[in-house]
C-alpha cells in the first residue's frame, strides 16, 4: 500500500529530458513547477483519473479523489477508499472496502520519510545524461497559464506519434501546477477486438503495418487534476492513529468501536 504515498509525488520525477540548452531550461522549469509546492506543512487535494480510448478492464476508466495532509510530525493520506496514517513509530493502512487494517513499525525518522514521500530531486547531471531522448515544448496561454509538453523521441511502431508524452498545465504566477496529463500509447491487434473491427469508432485510430497486420492505437491516459494546494502553518491532521486503533486492557492493539468489524493485521 506504499503506492498511496508514492502515487502523487513520484510522478514529478518523470524521466523526461530535453536536448538543447533552450529545451533544457524548459525542462528545468517543468521540474521546478512540479516541486515548488512540496513544502511542509502541505494539504493537497487532487482528482486522479485513468482513461483509455479502448477500454479493456474496469481500471481503464476510473476517477479517484485523493487527499494528502503532511506535517513534519506525520501524515494522513486518503486515496479513494484507502487511508494511510504515518507517525515516527508506525504506519497504519486502512482498506475500507475490505474492512482491513494493516499496521507496521516505522523505524525511519519522520523527516527522512517525508523527503522520500516528496520524491527524489533531479540533478543537472542526470538531465544532461538523458538529454536527447525526449523533445520538449512550452506554450504560453492568454489567461496567465502555460503548458509544457514532453514527448518521447521514440515513435510508436508504424506511426509518427510518440510512445509516451506528458503535458503540464500550470499558473505562471507562483508556478502552481493545475494538471499533469500522461499519455502512453500501444498497439493492439484488431483480431483481439472483433467488436470494434470494421467500425469507424471516434477516438480510435486503425493502422496497417506491412508484414505484421492491422492494429488499433490504444491510448492510456493518467490525469492528476490539482484541486487545492495549501501550506497553512496551523494545518491539523484530520485523522490520527487513535481515531482508528487503541490498546485493549491487555495492551494489545485493536480497532476502535466504530471500526470493530475490521480485521487488524500486524506486519
Amino acid at each position: 500500500m506504499r503506492t498511496i504515498i508514492i502515487l502523487v509525488f513520484i510522478f514529478t520525477g518523470l524521466s523526461s529530458f530535453a536536448g538543447n540548452n533552450d529545451s533544457l531550461d524548459i525542462f528545468k522549469e517543468f521540474i521546478r513547477v512540479c516541486n515548488a509546492y512540496k513544502q511542509l506543512p502541505l494539504q493537497l487535494s487532487l482528482e486522479y483519473k485513468t482513461m483509455s480510448n479502448i477500454s479493456i478492464s474496469g481500471e481503464d476508466n476510473k476517477t479517484t479523489q485523493a487527499e494528502f495532509y503532511i506535517r513534519k510530525e506525520g501524515a494522513y493520506i486518503r486515496f479513494g477508499d484507502a487511508e494511510q496514517l504515518i507517525t515516527d513509530s508506525m504506519v497504519l493502512v486502512i482498506m475500507n472496502n475490505l474492512k482491513q487494517m494493516m499496521i507496521s513499525e516505522n523505524n525511519m525518522d519522520i523527516s527522512v520519510q517525508m523527503k522520500i514521500m516528496m520524491g527524489p530531486s533531479v540533478e543537472d547531471s542526470a538531465i544532461q545524461k538523458m538529454a536527447g531522448n525526449y523533445a520538449v515544448n512550452k506554450k504560453l496561454l492568454d489567461d496567465g497559464r502555460a503548458v509544457i509538453e514532453i514527448a518521447d523521441r521514440k515513435n510508436l511502431l508504424g506511426t509518427s506519434v510518440p510512445v509516451e508524452s506528458t503535458m503540464l498545465t500550470y499558473n505562471i504566477l507562483g508556478n502552481v501546477p493545475e494538471n499533469i496529463l500522461t499519455t502512453r500509447r500501444s498497439l493492439i491487434s484488431t483480431s483481439r477486438l472483433p467488436a470494434i473491427s470494421g467500425k469507424n469508432e471516434p477516438g480510435i485510430q486503425k493502422i496497417t503495418i506491412p508484414g505484421k497486420g492491422d492494429f488499433y492505437i490504444k491510448e492510456d491516459i493518467i490525469s492528476y487534476d490539482y484541486k487545492k494546494i495549501d501550506h497553512d502553518a496551523n494545518l491539523r491532521l484530520p485523522v490520527l492513529i487513535k481515531d482508528r486503533i487503541i490498546m485493549d486492557k491487555d495492551n494489545n492493539l485493536m480497532p476502535v468501536k466504530a471500526f470493530e468489524t475490521y480485521t487488524l493485521i500486524k506486519n
